[in-house]
């Protein structure tokens, strides 16, 4: 429960949703082979960690992954004082310390109403910090933890005065851009985070999420899998970043048609580090792909009862028996249960859901009533028995 709380309040480096299959292969053209491009190792101060500084990171990691976000936060704080304009350093203490405040707001006795517009302390302690001391990496990462969007501009817009050269500077105005879906600008931003830290990994990480969303499949699965590739073995990356990258690798190899190495790359994916309804509905549209049908329809179900109330795996039900299975009474109950959803859906994506649910039930009753009237008319042109 804290990662899940953390998730949803820390910024920058968590991961957006990629979207499933049937976004992905409406918003995304074109194929071909293009190569892979290795990422090189970073050697910036923001972001490189000497050898000792690397295994006391890691065990501060240990201590976060394992739940003591107490000790966690200690460790990385220990680590940030003595390497004070390292970013990845400081992101990382971040997420230990909204862990350890969403821990506490958990297990307080106090009601948890929080007014709308109430500041994060989490964001008031790194304004203080940057306010007290406006080095480029205080500001950077005050404006990760910033309440909006203008604040964060601001503070970045400060640290980039202080040193042009900062790469997680274009990198943050990226990620607000991207998330925007403002990509002209995202596009331009990460190509001067990469002209300032070729090795800056989570630039890589978001211009592939990018790709993903505007360009070409084989273009955002070379994109893609080169952070993969480099992400592996980076104990820098968050596991549950790694894991959804992973995923959203393999929904595009599928794309590509190979399905096969898809299912191995999901089978190798951790899973205490990625939501498991969506690892299953990845599993679906692989095996789908397969043409292995029962087994998709068994993890299309079963990611609804992983995640009851969310929309995707029984829309990915309604779309196994409609167009692979051919039971339409079973489609038409599914499609009906997908329009219900969606209708008490605050999500923008529900009204693509709606659309397609009322369009295919719509098909259904001019199909039933069709054979209604063939049923009928074979029965009375039939000879009379008498």
């Amino acid at each position: 429960m804290v990662r899940d709380t953390l998730r949803r309040r820390s910024a920058w480096n968590t991961t957006f949703a990629f979207g499933f299959m049937f976004a992905l292969a409406t918003s995304i053209t074109g194929c071909g082979g293009p190569a892979i491009q290795p990422i090189p190792v970073t050697v910036s101060r923001y972001d490189a960690l000497a050898p000792l500084s690397l295994t006391e990171f890691v065990n501060a990691r240990e201590l976060f992954e394992r739940g003591d976000v107490n000790d966690a936060s200690a460790a990385f704080d220990h680590l940030f004082l003595r390497l004070p304009d390292n970013i990845l350093v400081g992101t990382w203490l971040q997420e230990a310390q909204l862990a350890a405040s969403a821990a506490a707001e958990t297990s307080d006795t106090k009601p948890a109403s929080t007014p709308p517009d109430a500041r994060s302390p989490i964001t008031d302690l790194w304004s203080q910090r940057a306010t007290e001391n406006p080095t480029a990496a205080n500001l950077v990462l005050a404006a990760r933890v910033a309440a909006t969007r203008e604040e964060a501009s601001a503070l970045l817009d400060k640290a980039g005065v202080l040193d042009p050269k900062c790469a997680w500077v274009p990198y943050g105005l990226a990620w607000m851009a991207a998330r925007a879906s403002e990509w002209p600008l995202a596009r331009d931003l990460t190509t001067r985070a990469k002209a300032a830290d070729p090795g800056h990994v989570w630039t890589w990480w978001l211009e592939a999420w990018i790709t993903t969303r505007t360009g070409a499949i084989a273009d955002a699965a070379a994109e893609l899998e080169a952070f993969v590739e480099r992400a592996t073995d980076d104990p820098r990356i968050d596991p549950h970043i790694l894991s959804e990258s992973q995923l959203d690798l393999a929904l595009l190899w599928t794309l590509q048609g190979e399905a096969k190495q898809a299912r191995t790359l999901i089978q190798h994916i951790d899973t205490k580090s990625v939501g498991s309804a969506r690892r299953l509905l990845a599993l679906a549209s692989v095996d789908q792909a397969l043409d292995k049908l029962a087994p998709a329809l068994a993890a299309a179900e079963e990611a609804e009862k992983v995640a009851p109330g969310q929309v995707m795996p029984v829309l990915q039900q309604a779309l196994l028996y409609d167009d692979w299975l051919d039971e339409p009474d079973k489609a038409g109950a599914a499609w009906k249960r997908v329009l219900e959803m969606a209708r008490n859906s605050s999500d923008l994506s529900a009204v693509l859901e709606r659309t397609r649910a009322g369009v295919r039930l719509e098909r259904h009753e001019l199909n039933r009533a069709k054979a209604a009237a063939e049923a009928a008319s074979s029965t009375g042109s039939a000879p009379d028995p008498r």
